[in-house]
């Protein structure tokens, strides 16, 4: 951290719900030990049954760190109303949401990550993440699996908005909002767009940014340690999923009402109707007639390997954090 009463770079957006404290406690660590940056750290809680507020202020004065927010639901809302309310009390130029369990890659993460944010002047950037899981028996696993797995389209020198679109919503290669960080001003926008439609996949929003035409950046770097298999969308649980199936028709349903002016837009929504029609034959016909592409894109997709085999990360650093010998 940076010393003195200088600007709030980042605001760091924990959102909890009956999280684990330990895994809580992890994280926050790994957002304390940054160095030369100016961070806030605020914790919005979606109504658990016990917020841990109170030792988490006892947490912070205890490592003299003063520069810390809390704020809770009374009731559960949702993960979007809750990632809201951080927004509203966030004081930095950009936000970064985590959830406990998840963890910032090093103790330079920031730093490096805001020189790239501000070098090419984004609103919207997203780094990578190393997907793992630890076994009963402490073994640390880490996951051949990423989102998006197509990064190309992000790089500053093959930059095509077109193209970027067509990625996101002609071949659903989503933005993980794990890996997401936004001007707040931004963010602010696009969630107030989607709350009360969309409850629980708050990185939805990014359909609706790039449907504006606004910038993403790519930073090529680790950004986070992600839990793979206790977040919402890379668990298994039936319930979920269909939560997520709904979030998913209000976006389309805002996409088809606001954005298709937009060509791409607007045949994204009408491969997305498609999905109505019960006869796969039918469906699958209908989608590579309007959109010829489809037949190759998903085999290409599937030989790529998100995890970066040319510098793989150091699992080292996980352990650590984990305290895991």
């Amino acid at each position: 951290m940076k010393n003195g009463n200088n600007a709030i770079q980042i605001s760091v957006i924990v959102c909890t719900y009956n999280s684990d404290y330990s895994k809580l406690i992890k994280t926050i660590d790994t957002i304390l030990c940054q160095k030369n940056i100016n961070l806030e750290v605020i914790i919005t809680d979606d109504g658990s049954e016990v917020n841990h507020f109170d030792e988490l202020r006892e947490y912070f004065f205890r490592n003299n760190f003063e520069a810390f927010k809390l704020t809770k639901n009374s009731q559960n809302e949702g993960t979007v109303k809750n990632c809201l309310n951080g927004l509203k009390i966030a004081s930095g130029e950009y936000v970064k949401f985590i959830s406990p369990g998840d963890f910032f890659y090093d103790e330079h993460t920031f730093e490096k990550l805001y020189e790239f944010l501000h070098n090419g002047n984004y609103k919207v950037a997203f780094g990578k993440a190393v997907y793992y899981s630890v076994d009963d028996k402490n073994n640390v696993s880490i996951h051949n699996y990423g989102s998006p797995r197509n990064t190309k389209c992000y790089e500053a020198q093959n930059y095509d908005f077109d193209i970027v679109k067509k990625s996101i919503l002609i071949y659903k290669d989503w933005i993980s909002g794990a890996i997401l960080i936004m001007k707040k001003e931004v963010a602010l926008h696009y969630l107030q767009l989607i709350s009360g439609k969309i409850t629980y996949a708050e990185d939805l929003s990014v359909g609706l940014i790039v449907a504006d035409n606004i910038k993403i950046g790519f930073w090529d770097d680790y950004l986070i340690w992600y839990e793979y298999g206790s977040g919402i969308s890379t668990s298994n649980s039936e319930k979920w999923q269909a939560r997520l199936n709904k979030d998913q028709d209000e976006l389309w349903k805002i996409l088809n009402e606001t954005k298709t002016t937009d060509s791409i837009v607007k045949k994204a929504c009408k491969l997305q109707s498609y999905n109505k029609i019960k006869q796969p034959l039918i469906k699958k016909f209908l989608r590579t007639i309007l959109e010829p592409s489809l037949l190759f894109y998903h085999f290409k997709r599937s030989n790529e390997r998100p995890v970066d085999i040319q510098s793989p990360p150091n699992v080292l650093l996980l352990k650590k954090i984990l305290d895991i010998n």
